[in-house]
């Protein structure tokens, strides 16, 4: 949110700098993001004066230029102009050397002395598009005789400077959310600092709220009468009626105002309700009163099939829980979030109606999010707004309009309030405060922090507190709330860290799974990997196949999404993924290796509904996403793209990492997700039982690919994280580095094409399972050569005996029992050379 310091300094009568307040307002919880400087001209006009054109005459190699003496106030200077327009006497705008102009259009520029047709320049003669105060280019801007020479152009024109603190509001803090809610925090850090603290701070700081004095009628007003059909849905219902006003621009200390804060100045009457929700956080709107038919406003749920026209043009169809103001024909505003085109203020408007309500937070967040509207109305009444507090800002805005025009006649105040919120009671013990807080804070103290920030302490006794909260403070209900202000204003860094913080140390014979996934996060990264965290929600628009197991995979929708592209929860961390590499490679950057340890979403099946009591499933998944290619090309070796091959070795070390080298099963993958890939899985004790799916890995579909605007090959590999935990052994096991030499045997088959590397290897380890250490490709063949429907494996075997020196009889025999069963089992035929 952004806040003016200007502003708040109409409200805190101090004299530190801006990034003085923010460092207070930041220690205070409320988090100052950025600081930015505001000129309603850009560059402030810093260097540019008011200046009298004396002389003129025809510059003497150019027929279009003018050499002029130009008065500044302190010296006469000579600068040559272009414009048709000069003359001698002119008062004029004068940019002198060093200025930095911004112009209305195009880049900045800097003014120095410069030869213009042989003749030094000595500064510039400005047309108002040149300094950012209009968009005309005829000619030089010539001022009123008035002007004083030599006077600052930032001063003649009214520059406005501020500084604007972007801060983030925490969802709990309604009440900060507003000028005077920021002001209130501010005035009560620099005073408590002032008494805590060797800082030179003011010391009698006090919040400066405007006085506002209760409307009293006068003149002809209207009667309009207001009729709350849902208190529930609207607690309060403030409105007055002004007539014979004139609609037309703000005044100018108003249109910075709003204009400092991104606001767009509108019209008189709109400015001030927008200037009175930024000033107290009350969100004020203004109709014409003479559409409001019957004189008589009314508060109430849509009709089935009912629509509106918007503020933006828009016909929209509220649902039946939505709240409508209306008149007795029709709906006027979506109540709280957006108003309707046909019953605003515009230029014809003489007589207005100015409503401050209170709504139900709940309803207005719905309406909010299921119309896809997304206002600072919206924003403000979604985390609620001080029930006790319309009928002041109705004031204030009364106030304002009528410092700037006079009117025919102003209405009593119209006020639908019929359950009294009281403040709230809560007792506080010093105790409790003590205990929370982790040291001893004097009574006197905490009863200064809560004098400050507007709790009465209306009872103090030796060990507790009686409090009164203020209705804007909506976030206190409790002691621990209490202590949380305390804190916050009695500072962190003055409570000291206690030596009864102490932890168990636990010893583990398993890894826990927060180690396993720091061991794999770090033998990722230290392998390329970046790793990416992306939000659990995804549009509909990209759903994925579901192939066979369409169940399974059936998105979870949201209720009431934030946006239309963030409407379902993922049921893969594929969506996401390709999203990043599509960000990444807009901006130049190809070659990606990312993973992200996430949770994918579905609805259950009826089996599991009834196991485990919930419609939704949530799983833990590791994703791994490569494209481009694998590494930056160097002097050393040219770049190698990126192929299913290094993925699946990059699968492999995680899934050695964690089980310690344990073989799993492989088939080809049934995902519809790739083009080509497989599924690593692990069969249970028992050969009927189902198989536990580890990875699945490929090449991602093309079409997924392009709908995510990617382009090139992406490679994909999904583990399922717990599946993948239970490969993780129970406890450590160790064993001797082997002291003796190992032996290494290349052997060469022909077998039939379907064969895959991965039966071979579990084929030699089951029938050499003491010496077999490893086994490893080393040329793969198709060809006419062996014939069609063949395949050529060369594969070293590495063998090791780790008691003793292992003989060439030894390594025949276990090279026979190897070559016996590929021949029995997967019919090979063995290559002589």
């Amino acid at each position: 949110m952004k806040i003016s310091y200007n502003w708040l300094r109409q409200y805190v009568k101090t004299g530190i700098t801006a990034r003085e307040a923010a460092e207070l307002l930041t220690a205070a919880g409320l988090e100052v993001e950025a600081i930015e400087q505001y000129q309603s001209v850009k560059g402030g006009l810093a260097n540019v004066v008011i200046g009298e054109v004396k002389t003129c005459s025809k510059h003497p190699n150019a027929d279009r230029l003018s050499l002029t003496t130009v008065d500044v106030g302190n010296k006469v200077l000579l600068i040559v102009c272009g414009a048709p327009n000069v003359g001698a006497g002119q008062k004029v705008v004068v940019a002198l050397q060093g200025a930095i102009l911004h112009p209305s259009q195009g880049e900045p520029f800097t003014i120095k002395k410069s030869n213009i047709r042989g003749i030094a320049s000595e500064g510039m003669i400005c047309a108002e598009d040149e300094i950012g105060l209009g968009t005309s280019h005829a000619g030089i801007m010539v001022l009123p005789a008035e002007a004083v020479t030599g006077t600052p152009a930032a001063e003649y024109f009214g520059i406005y400077n501020d500084h604007i603190l972007e801060i983030n509001i925490t969802p709990n803090r309604a009440d900060a959310i507003s000028h005077i809610g920021v002001a209130r925090d501010l005035a009560a850090a620099i005073g408590l600092q002032a008494k805590s603290s060797d800082a030179q701070f003011e010391k009698d700081i006090a919040l400066q709220v405007p006085a506002v004095p209760e409307v009293i009628p006068a003149g002809k007003g209207l009667n309009i009468q207001v009729e709350v059909r849902e208190p529930a849905g609207c607690t309060r219902y403030s409105g007055i009626a002004i007539t014979g006003i004139k609609v037309g621009e703000s005044p100018q200390w108003l249109r910075n105002r709003l204009l400092a804060v991104s606001v767009r100045p509108i019209n008189n009457i709109v400015d001030v309700t927008n200037f009175v929700m930024l000033e107290t956080g009350q969100p004020l709107h203004a109709f014409d009163a003479g559409k409001i038919k019957g004189n008589k406003v009314i508060v109430r749920h849509a009709a089935a099939g009912e629509t509106i026209v918007t503020l933006d043009g828009v016909a929209r169809q509220p649902s039946t829980s939505d709240l409508l103001i209306c008149n007795e024909k029709e709906a006027m505003c979506i109540a709280g979030v957006y108003g309707g085109i046909d019953s605003g203020v515009s230029a014809a408007t003489t007589d207005i109606f100015i409503e401050s309500a209170c709504f139900n937070p709940t309803a207005i967040r719905k309406t909010a999010r299921r119309l896809g509207l997304h206002t600072d109305s919206a924003y403000r009444y979604e985390r609620g707004t001080d029930i006790n507090g319309t009928r002041f800002a109705l004031n204030r805005a009364v106030q304002l309009i009528l410092e700037a025009q006079e009117a025919a006649g102003v209405s009593a105040v119209t006020d639908v309030y019929s359950q009294v919120v009281p403040e709230r009671k809560i007792e506080l013990s010093l105790e409790y405060v003590w205990r929370l807080a982790g040291c001893q804070i004097h009574g006197s103290e905490i009863e200064d922090i809560f004098s400050h920030i507007g709790i009465t302490v209306e009872e103090a006794r030796g060990d507790a507190m009686s409090l009164s909260i203020p209705t804007f403070r909506m976030d206190i209900s409790c002691q621990a709330d209490l202590v949380e202000e305390i804190i916050r204003f009695y500072g962190l860094n003055r409570i000291p860290a206690s030596d009864m913080m102490k932890l168990p140390v636990m010893r583990h014979k398993q890894q826990s799974s927060g180690k396993i996934y720091e061991t794999i996060a770090n033998l990722l990264t230290v392998s390329g990997f970046t790793e990416i965290m992306n939000t659990s929600l995804t549009s509909s628009k990209n759903a994925l196949p579901a192939g066979k197991n369409a169940s399974a995979l059936t998105e979870v929708k949201v209720a009431n999404p934030l946006s239309a592209d963030l409407d379902v929860l993922r049921s893969s961390l594929l969506q996401n993924g390709l999203q990043a590499i599509g960000f990444n490679q807009n901006r130049k950057n190809a070659d990606i290796k990312f993973f992200e340890f996430g949770k994918i979403y579905s609805l259950a099946s009826e089996e599991r509904q009834d196991k485990e009591g919930s419609p939704f499933c949530e799983e833990e998944r590791l994703g791994l996403w490569i494209t481009g290619n694998i590494h930056q090309p160097n002097w050393k070796e040219k770049p190698a793209e990126a192929d299913f091959y290094f993925l699946k070795g990059a699968v492999q070390r995680v899934i050695d990492r964690i089980s310690g080298g344990e073989s799993l099963h492989e088939q080809i993958t049934a995902n519809p997700q790739f083009k080509y890939g497989l599924t690593w899985y692990r069969q249970d004790a028992g050969q009927d039982s189902a198989p536990v799916p580890v990875a699945d890995f490929g090449l991602v579909d093309a079409g997924i690919a392009e709908r995510h605007h990617v382009k090139g090959n992406v490679f994909f590999a999904e583990f399922h994280w717990l599946n993948l935990l239970k490969l993780a052994p129970k406890t450590m096991q160790t064993e001797e580095i082997g002291r003796f030499p190992f032996a290494v045997r290349d052997l060469s088959l022909i077998i039939g094409s379907g064969m895959e590397f991965r039966k071979l290897e579990e084929m030699a380890l089951g029938a050499e399972r003491k010496l077999l250490r490893n086994v490893s490709v080393i040329d793969v063949y198709e060809g006419d050569r062996i014939g069609k429907g063949k395949k050529s494996y060369t594969l070293r075997f590495v063998l090791q005996n780790n008691t003793k020196t292992l003989t060439d009889a030894e390594i025949d025999q276990s090279m026979k029992s190897i070559i016996d069963t590929y021949e029995a089992k997967a019919g090979a035929v063995v290559r002589n050379g």
